[in-house]
Formats: structure tokens, C-alpha cells, sequence
């Protein structure tokens, strides 16, 4: 006799019986249901296209339009990556924007994840990358004022 017919075989609808057979039901269907983690799907194909400009930027941090300037300038340092045991690469586009997620707000790698439908593991090596990439490049955008400037701006 296995788990499953554990649960179905009993006739008795005891109330001590049904407090016992509601947990192990719910045990038993998680166990059928390991599968695929339920993540939602296509919030990066749906959902944020779908966002307003302004709603895009509170979530972000950025505007639309640095976003994709940003995705200009790290497309290179991030296409060279390769998938993992065979998968595909993780696009560009759900990098960046998995990363600012994880940088604007106080969340998780596990709710962040689900939000983007990436597994722990992923989205820490693509959070990695994306944080080396931006490093790279920010010495070409991060300018500090000179002596003189920062002279004008003390005043």
C-alpha cells in the first residue's frame, strides 16, 4: 500500500480522522506536484510592457529610456555568456531588469525569482554579471566634477 492509498482508503469521516487526512492530502500533493516550481509567467513579455512610464521607473529605479540605454552598453559584456548544461542564455533584458529589481528593492532571490521566472541559482549568476558588467562600464559614466568643479559646487 503506498502514500496515496493511505489517504483515500479510510470510510470514516471522524472528525480526528479528517484533521489527520486534510495535512497528509495536502503533503501527498505537493510531493505529486514538485514538477516545475510555480513562478509567474511572462511578467518580463507582459506585464512590464504594459507598465507606465512612471510605474517602470518606481519599480526600477530608472527610466525607460536609461534602461535601454544600459542595455546597449552591457549587450556585449553579457551576450558572451553561454547557457548552462545546454539551457538557453538568460535574455539580456530579464538580466538587467532581474538585477534592478533585486537593487531598488528590499526583496528576495527566491521572490525576485518567481517574478521573473528564474531559479535561485540563476538569477544570483546573472545578478553577478550584471553587477561586474555595470562596474566595467561605470568608470565611462560615473564622472567626478574636477578640482575646479568641485571648488563651484562647495560654494
Amino acid at each position: 500500500m503506498n502514500f496515496g492509498d493511505l489517504l483515500y482508503t479510510s470510510s470514516s469521516s471522524s472528525e480526528e480522522e479528517d484533521e489527520i487526512e486534510l495535512p497528509l492530502r495536502y503533503i501527498h500533493n505537493q510531493l505529486q506536484n514538485r514538477g516545475e516550481p510555480s513562478r509567474i509567467k511572462n511578467f518580463l513579455e507582459v506585464t512590464i510592457p504594459n507598465c507606465t512610464d512612471k510605474e517602470f521607473q518606481n519599480h526600477f529605479r530608472v527610466r525607460r529610456q536609461t534602461f535601454q540605454s544600459i542595455i546597449v552598453q552591457l549587450a556585449p559584456l553579457l551576450e558572451k555568456q553561454e547557457g548552462i548544461n545546454g539551457r538557453n542564455p538568460i535574455p539580456i533584458e530579464k538580466q538587467v531588469l532581474s538585477t534592478l529589481w533585486l537593487l531598488a528593492t528590499p526583496d528576495s532571490y527566491r521572490s525576485v525569482g518567481d517574478r521573473f521566472d528564474l531559479s535561485k541559482s540563476s538569477l544570483f549568476r546573472s545578478f553577478t554579471r550584471v553587477v561586474q558588467a555595470l562596474n566595467h562600464i561605470a568608470p565611462q559614466i560615473i564622472k567626478w566634477p574636477e578640482r575646479a568643479e568641485r571648488q563651484n559646487i562647495k560654494i
